[in-house]
């Protein structure tokens, strides 16, 4: 079968499984964003940022868990994008209000500048670059307050919603008094790392009944072990524990410059037709290929980053690649 996604004929071919990361083509990701939203071309930066079709007053980083990982913090979201959108790139609130994402080529684990006060923890999307260093100064990461999230310290281990964050004008004054959280883990040697200590915060506590003697400090929190799903279809295995992590995270062919080439693209189909024709060239196709074929239906899968518990395999949806107008949802 033909097909316009690179990755079709060169992905993980020989990966170990659940190990060693793919290397794919970001027409990967664009078929697993195309039914959730839509790209948006900036008609200043001349780039193209995602908008997920989401109720008015949608934010980042707020619909999910952050838990905590062998790489660190890691965000665990409920949206069916959030696998892409939270740990590659970074969103940037418009002067709309509009969010948008902006897309990048490395994988990060949580791609977020942290700060708190004595009462609560909060979160910004912040561009990062290859080695995970902000590529904004902090004063300008602290310039809006708009684009800052924070929770309390004891709610900050749940399952989080809008009913828990807070945002806009009442975080400017946590904002204002707030405060760089990073910590220090030692593993085979003392390694930095940015968030809250994880051993510290009350929300990582685990339920304990009135007879058992208080949580030491190794008992606090849960460390999951990251693993790399072979494709983003891929269900976990069934002999998976429950302290793993099971996520799609690719490696790309393309830079960041590459990756705007191929969403342009993507959003032009005379474009997109003649790309068809050269990969098929490429291949040694020569089949004519018509405007539906160059098409095909991209199937909708759950999102593939889950944490086992228990680790049963999910099944797979699928959807068409022109889904109809999606139905708005309130994120209460």
């Amino acid at each position: 079968m033909v097909s316009y996604i690179l990755s079709a004929w060169l992905m993980f071919g020989a990966i170990a499984p659940f190990t060693e990361r793919g290397v794919t083509d970001f027409d990967t990701v664009l078929s697993i964003l195309n039914p959730h939203g839509v790209w948006v071309e900036n008609s200043v930066t001349h780039s193209y940022s995602y908008r997920p079709f989401c109720a008015e007053g949608w934010i980042p980083f707020v619909d999910g868990q952050w838990v905590y990982s062998d790489y660190g913090w890691f965000w665990r979201g409920n949206e069916p994008h959030q696998s892409v959108t939270s740990h590659y790139g970074y969103w940037k609130r418009e002067s709309s209000g509009v969010w948008g994402w902006i897309p990048r080529s490395e994988w990060h684990t949580n791609p977020v500048d942290w700060r708190g006060t004595k009462t609560h923890i909060g979160w910004r999307s912040s561009p990062l670059s290859k080695i995970g260093d902000f590529t904004e100064s902090e004063e300008k990461r602290v310039l809006d307050p708009n684009e800052w999230i924070f929770v309390k310290r004891e709610d900050f281990g749940k399952p989080l919603n809008r009913a828990y964050v807070i945002t806009g004008e009442e975080a400017k004054t946590v904002l204002l008094d707030s405060y760089s959280l990073s910590h220090e883990i030692e593993l085979y040697r003392v390694i930095a790392r940015a968030g809250p200590d994880p051993k510290s915060y009350e929300g990582a506590q685990p339920r304990r009944e009135l007879n058992q003697p208080p949580p030491t400090d190794l008992e606090k929190v849960r460390y999951y072990m990251t693993m790399s799903l072979p494709s983003y279809e891929t269900a976990i295995p069934i002999d998976a524990k429950p302290d793993q992590i099971y996520i799609y995270r690719p490696k790309f062919f393309q830079d960041n410059d590459g990756i705007q080439r191929r969403i342009k693209i993507w959003n032009n189909p005379k474009d997109r037709i003649e790309a068809v024709e050269k990969v098929n060239q490429a291949l040694g196709v020569t089949a004519e290929i018509s405007e539906k074929k160059a098409e095909p239906a991209v199937p909708t899968p759950e999102p593939s980053e889950k944490i086992s518990t228990p680790p049963v395999p999910q099944e797979v949806k699928k959807e068409g690649n022109n889904p109809k107008k999606p139905t708005f949802r309130s994120r209460s």
